[in-house]
């Protein structure tokens, strides 16, 4: 009998395989349709895998799911009388297999910067997590921890927690994923199946995409968003754990080994105390790096992807965009923290340059200044100037203490704070012949008038006059 869908399996196969599957169900279970669908579904996998391709039976070729159905109830006794039903047999099992729970594991390295995912076989496959649908009266760590072997051939039984999962409703099924940590990057992974998997790659999160119109994820790897649908759903939620575990992370090896707490000499903090510090520190803020700028710089020298294992015959099948180069660093080089800063103008002026060149690589909005406002000549003698160095000043000050600048900040250089005044009694320190900015006198910071001696001061209301009745 001819069958729909193409070329068919020699019938010596089928009934090879018959004997090894289909007549190995219980007969109570024979009048199940689901059941028999299952069974036929694991002698088509076994017949792609073992006769497909295979010089030693060269007349068997690759068959669709369909036609390899309908050739089954041809030559199965007990199937016979139902194969006018097949094609509708085949759309009850498609349904049937949408609302089954798929489990597996979200394989994260021991940075926690990059995850595991997988290709399939087929062309145009797309990436995701190891996963599987789930047999009858499986618990969900046990499926998660076969098909993770089955599909990268990991054994996750002793880092897998049962308490640590994401679950998401994809299309009409639940797919649970637990996540396990700490995996090597350098460990060996090797699918145990045959034309499932035809790729197992790791990816770094920061490029992995949210959304299917993410078009950073293309410019990092060449690869477009929709390829990543069922990896985006669960991203937002990996980012923020994995978040929270650097987070807890940090503060234990902080409660390991407990800083000293910063003392400053001197009970009046004053601007020569301030100076006499600025003398004896060496990690000045000209010299120490943004601790930000670093962790993106070392961020940057990392690859975006990293292959681990690709299937020969897959990849012939597949065509895959080259991926952009990654590995070449455009963070600036630290700067040095061997020189002892002193208390002159090119200091400052270094000191200024250097927080100005951090303040663009940070996030955090601070001052930015060249370090070519500043004039050579040691005398200034303009307000102008003098304005631009105190700004400058108090932006060092605030990168030394580490304090992040806020909206009305007390580190505002135009307020009458005691770090504006700090500042300016340190100028004065370094400049004495320089005017203040309002009245050009040298001898006291300048302060705002006090509330009753401002200049237009506000008018009291005047309650109006009640008419005389007599």
């Amino acid at each position: 009998m001819s069958c729909p869908g193409g070329s068919n399996a020699p019938n010596e196969i089928i009934d090879d395989l018959c004997m090894r599957f289909m007549d190995s169900i219980p007969e109570e279970h024979r009048d199940d349709d689901i059941r028999v669908f299952f069974e036929i579904e694991m002698a088509h996998w076994f017949y792609l895998d073992n006769y497909c391709e295979n010089p030693a039976f060269p007349q068997c070729k690759s068959v669709k799911f369909r036609t390899f159905c309908h050739q089954i109830y041809d030559r199965c006794k007990y199937l016979q009388s139902r194969k006018g039903n097949c094609d509708q047999y085949i759309e009850e099992f498609s349904l049937y297999k949408q609302i089954i729970p798929t489990n597996g594991a979200i394989l994260i390295d021991s940075s926690l910067e990059y995850v595991l995912l997988v290709r399939g076989y087929q062309n145009n496959a797309s990436w995701g997590f190891p996963k599987g649908k789930v047999n009858e009266a499986e618990p969900p760590v046990k499926c998660a921890i076969r098909e993770v072997e089955e599909e990268v051939g990991y054994d996750i039984s002793g880092s897998v927690n049962e308490n640590i999962s994401l679950s998401r409703f994809v299309n009409k099924a639940v797919t649970q994923l637990f996540v396990v940590t700490d995996i090597p990057l350098d460990a060996k992974f090797k699918p145990n199946v045959n034309k499932e998997i035809g790729k197992i790659q790791w990816f770094r999160l920061d490029c992995l995409p949210r959304d299917k119109n993410d078009d950073e994820c293309f410019q990092k790897t060449g690869l477009r968003a929709n390829k990543f649908f069922n990896v985006s759903i669960f991203i937002t939620e990996i980012q923020r754990y994995v978040q929270k575990l650097k987070a807890k992370r940090i503060k234990k090896e902080k409660a390991k080994s407990p800083k000293k707490p910063v003392t400053v000499a001197g009970t009046n903090f004053t601007g020569e105390s301030f100076l006499q510090m600025f003398q004896k520190t060496e990690n000045h803020a000209a010299s120490a790096p943004n601790m930000e700028a670093v962790v993106d710089s070392d961020k940057s020298d990392k690859p975006y992807t990293i292959c681990v294992f690709v299937d020969e015959k897959a990849k012939a099948l597949q065509s895959t965009p080259s991926t952009p180069n990654i590995l070449a660093s455009t963070s600036s080089p630290r700067p040095s923290s061997s020189s002892i800063v002193t208390p002159n103008v090119n200091n400052l002026r270094h000191a200024a340059s250097a927080s100005a060149s951090l303040s663009a690589q940070s996030p955090r909005p601070t001052l930015q200044r060249k370090a070519s406002d500043i004039p050579e000549d040691p005398h200034v003698d303009t307000i102008t100037e003098k304005e631009q160095l105190l700004e400058q000043a108090t932006d060092a000050m605030r990168r030394f203490f580490n304090i992040k600048p806020k909206q009305n900040s007390a580190f505002s250089a135009q307020s009458s704070t005691p770090a504006a005044i700090l500042s300016e009694s340190l100028l004065q320190k370094l400049f004495p012949n320089l005017p203040n900015p309002v009245d050009g006198s040298t001898n006291s910071p300048t302060r705002s008038p006090p509330r009753n001696e401002r200049r237009n001061p506000r008018p009291k209301a005047k309650s109006p006059k009640q008419p005389i009745f007599f």
